[in-house]
C-alpha cells in the first residue's frame, strides 16, 4: 500500500509487451464490444455552475466524461452526451444583479453576498 487508498501496481515488462502486441494485433477494433448493445445512456456532465469559481477539476470532467462515453459507446452503448446550460433561475438571477452591480460599479447586492458566506 502508498498510504491510504493507494495501490500501487507493476506489470512485469514482458507481460507490458503482451498487452501493446495486443492493441496492435485488434487494431482500431480493440476494447470494442457490444455487450452494452441494449443499453441507452444518458451521460451529463460539465455542467459548470455559473455563479461559482472555475477551476481545473470542472475542466477535468470534461475528459473524463467524454472518455467515459467513449469506452462505453465502444461496448455497443448508445450513449446521448448531455450539457446542462445553468442560464435560468435563481443562481443566474442573482449573478446577472452583481454583473449590472460590477458596470454600473455598485457593490455586489447584499442578498448575494449574505447567500455566499453562509455556503
Amino acid at each position: 500500500m502508498a498510504g491510504p487508498g493507494f495501490i500501487n501496481l507493476r506489470l512485469a515488462t514482458a507481460a507490458q509487451g503482451a498487452i501493446v502486441a495486443e492493441v496492435f494485433a485488434a487494431g482500431d477494433g480493440y476494447g470494442t464490444g457490444d455487450e452494452f448493445a441494449d443499453r441507452n445512456v444518458n451521460l451529463e456532465f460539465v455542467s459548470a455552475n455559473p455563479t461559482g469559481p472555475l477551476h481545473l477539476g470542472g475542466a477535468r470532467w470534461a475528459a473524463v466524461g467524454d472518455a467515459l462515453g467513449r469506452v462505453l459507446s465502444a461496448r455497443g452503448a448508445k450513449v446521448t452526451r448531455e450539457y446542462y446550460f445553468n442560464d435560468a433561475g435563481a443562481q443566474i438571477t442573482r449573478f446577472v444583479a452583481s454583473l449590472v452591480a460590477a458596470a454600473r460599479g455598485e457593490p455586489t447586492p447584499e442578498k448575494w453576498v449574505r447567500r455566499r458566506l453562509r455556503r
